[in-house]
């Protein structure tokens, strides 16, 4: 018996099935990648003696579980954006939406900044902390006064506030991109 509320709207029903097809891939991929690290822990363990001399029991309980969460994680956001970017390969669009895709207008251009940032938020967390990173890390270098493990010491936090603070900024546009989306993808004009 199906348990679809009767006001479930259509978009509600788009993103329970993007949901459903990138949560099913992604526990296969970390099903696969765990129980290959755990093959590979193993077989580590019996024929290693270097691996059993460094690497602790939680050592080597963290191996399998840290693949399997990662790959489950990497793969899950992989397929969701890629459903985002293409949802009628997926089937998640009807032939109706897609035309009315087709037919959507040039963007502007801070529009398709906008897009960019929230299609790759990553590229800009890391584009904006590297620069941030050296410089902070320069301008306590140059602090004669202080001990160098002192130096790399606050070189470390003040960095990691920066990047914290570019990660929240970044994720908020990128919130707010995603929940008020407005802007087109950009298609050629016929």
């Amino acid at each position: 018996m199906s348990t679809i509320p009767i006001n479930k709207s259509l978009e509600d029903m788009k993103r329970d099935q993007t949901v459903s097809l990138a949560l099913g891939e992604a526990t296969k991929y970390g099903i696969v990648g765990g129980i290959a690290s755990l093959i590979a822990t193993i077989a580590a363990t019996k024929y290693s003696p270097k691996f059993n001399k460094y690497m602790s029991i939680s050592a080597k309980t963290s191996l399998p579980v840290m693949t399997a969460m990662f790959l489950f994680g990497l793969q899950y956001e992989l397929k969701l954006h890629d459903m985002m970017k293409f949802p009628n390969k997926y089937g998640i669009i009807s032939d109706e939406e897609e035309e009315v895709v087709k037919k959507m207008p040039i963007i502007p251009f801070h529009h398709r900044v906008i897009n960019y940032i929230d299609d790759h938020p990553i590229q800009l967390i890391a584009g904006l902390s590297a620069p941030l990173l050296a410089t902070v890390l320069n301008q306590q270098l140059a602090l004669k006064n202080l001990k160098f493990s002192q130096r790399i010491l606050h070189s470390r936090v003040y960095a990691q506030v920066g990047v914290i603070g570019i990660i929240v900024m970044v994720f908020g546009l990128k919130d707010y991109a995603s929940r008020y989306r407005i802007y087109y993808d950009e298609k050629e004009e016929d």
